[in-house]
Parts: C-alpha cells; sequence; structure tokens
C-alpha cells in the first residue's frame, strides 16, 4: 500500500478512464449536480494519447483505447499534427469520428468502426478520414492533473492548442448551462446535429481514474 503512494503517471503505460453515469432528461440533471458544464457527446473512438518528444529521435505517441488497448498502428494521419504541439510530454483524452470531407458531417459509429484495422491503413484514411476532439488532459509537461478541477484542465488544454494549425486535432465545443431548459435546448441542438447527445459535467470535478460517478453524466437520445 505504501508503494501505490509513490507511483507517478508514465508516458507509454495507460491510466484507467473516467466513466459517466447515466440520467433519464436534462431536470433530473441539474437537480443533480446544478450549473454545470456540457459537451456533445461524439459517437467514435474513446482514445488516450500519450506524447513523449524527450527521447532521442522521433516523437514516441500512443494511442490506447477505453479498453487499455494500444491501438497505435491505426491512426498515422494523426501522429503528424500531435508531433507539432509545444510540448515535452502530454497524456490527454479525446474522440476521434470519422467524417464527411465534402459536408464536414460526422458520419455513424459503423462508419468509424471501419478504421478498426491492421491492415489497408493508408487506405482507410483516405476513405474514411478522422477528427479528433480533445476533452481532457491528465499530464503536462511533469505536471499531474487528475486532481485538479475539470475548468483548470479545460484551460491548460484550451491554451495548448491556442495557437494549433492543424483543422484534424482540436478541443470539444464546451458550454456552461444553470438550468434544465438550456440543458435541454442544447441536448437537442446536438441531436439535430446528428450527435448521440451530451456529456455534462461538473465544473470542479477531478478526474477519478476508472470510476464511475456523477462528476460526468451522459444524456443520449433514446433516454431522453
Amino acid at each position: 500500500i505504501e508503494a501505490l503512494d509513490t507511483m507517478h503517471i508514465q508516458i507509454g503505460i495507460p491510466i484507467r478512464p473516467a466513466a459517466a453515469e447515466r440520467l433519464p432528461n436534462a431536470q433530473a440533471i441539474i437537480e443533480k449536480i446544478g450549473d454545470c458544464v456540457a459537451q456533445p457527446k461524439l459517437d467514435g473512438f474513446r482514445l488516450q494519447i500519450h506524447l513523449d518528444t524527450t527521447q532521442e529521435g522521433e516523437s514516441k505517441i500512443y494511442f490506447f483505447s477505453r479498453n487499455l488497448l494500444d491501438m497505435s498502428y491505426m491512426f498515422p494521419d494523426l501522429v503528424k499534427a500531435l508531433r507539432s504541439l509545444p510540448v515535452k510530454q502530454v497524456i490527454f483524452e479525446g474522440e476521434a469520428i470519422v467524417f464527411d470531407p465534402n459536408t464536414g458531417n460526422f458520419l455513424p459509429f459503423q462508419e468509424t468502426v471501419k478504421r478498426k484495422r491492421k491492415h489497408g491503413i493508408e487506405e482507410a484514411i483516405s476513405e474514411f478520414p478522422l477528427k479528433l476532439f480533445l476533452f481532457d488532459l491528465l499530464y503536462l509537461d511533469g505536471k499531474e492533473y487528475l486532481s485538479v478541477g475539470h475548468e483548470k484542465r479545460r484551460k491548460a488544454l484550451v491554451d495548448l492548442f491556442a495557437h494549433a494549425q492543424e483543422d484534424t486535432i482540436g478541443v470539444v465545443e464546451e458550454r456552461h448551462v444553470h438550468t434544465a431548459q438550456e440543458l435541454e435546448a442544447y441536448f437537442f441542438e446536438n441531436i439535430n446535429a446528428g450527435l448521440e447527445g451530451l456529456v455534462v459535467k461538473k465544473p470542479n470535478s477531478i478526474y477519478e481514474p476508472g470510476k464511475r460517478n456523477f462528476n460526468w453524466i451522459k444524456l443520449k437520445r433514446h433516454e431522453e
């Protein structure tokens, strides 16, 4: 047990992802947690990304699935943009989703999952291009962010991408909401855009690896 106190985040070793609870509607969420922030719920690959530029040679970049599987070989199209970030080491989480390059619209998960392959990666990149939307920061240049409140983690993540030039990677949209009416309106705004719904978060919540609690709450289409 004493050894657990000395454990620290290491690049290349995945962290168990935090998980969200569910509630049936906007009113129930506001009654449960009050003022909150909401992000679009994208139906893609949830990825935990580790970047290390401190080693000799090329930067090391790892992509881990929600089940902690190493999927790094699948996303060479995302590597270039990540290597351009002005950091030494970073770990963040995001959702990668396939989009139609002609319309910019996101495609259903059935299309995104076609990127899950070991062969024909280059063909898949062309046929099923991805956008990566980052929603959390866990580690940055020697500082662990797990015990930092959501709003501060969010600010550090936004600052990191403030001058990014790549349009395939960015920070997910977020909206502060105070009432059930505001939350419901934002929910339907995302449903009408073809998305699943929202992930609603407590503004001061810390990141708790491997735990499912009401720090994060899913509000999905079939639950309204």
